[in-house]
């Protein structure tokens, strides 16, 4: 199952930042969303790793993107890490699908 030629260099690409520990941002075009998304999972599944989604939209707010505080009868309260910050103390990639809305 070949990637397509545009995908090639850029999990190329990505592949290269995480050689060199960088981390790596993706910029595109809404149009292009969908292509750099199929290169992002392609190379999570190259290195075997776990992926973190964030949808963004218009309504998104910054506390969405960190932790959130609940609070159970059995647990009392707790906070539970958003994908952004388990994806930092996991080392796992984190996809913000639609950054250019917020």
């Amino acid at each position: 199952n070949r990637l397509p030629q545009s995908l090639e260099s850029c999990v190329r690409w990505l592949a290269q930042r995480d050689s060199l520990d960088q981390d790596a941002v993706l910029v595109v075009s809404p149009a292009e969303r969908a292509r750099a998304r199929h290169a992002v999972y392609a190379f999570a599944e190259a290195v075997k790793s776990r992926i973190y989604y964030v949808g963004i939209a218009a309504d998104t707010t910054e506390s969405e993107l960190r932790q959130r505080r609940e609070i159970s009868r059995e647990k009392g309260s707790y906070f539970i890490d958003a994908a952004p910050t388990r994806a930092a103390t996991e080392g796992a990639i984190l996809l913000l699908d639609g950054l250019e809305r917020a």
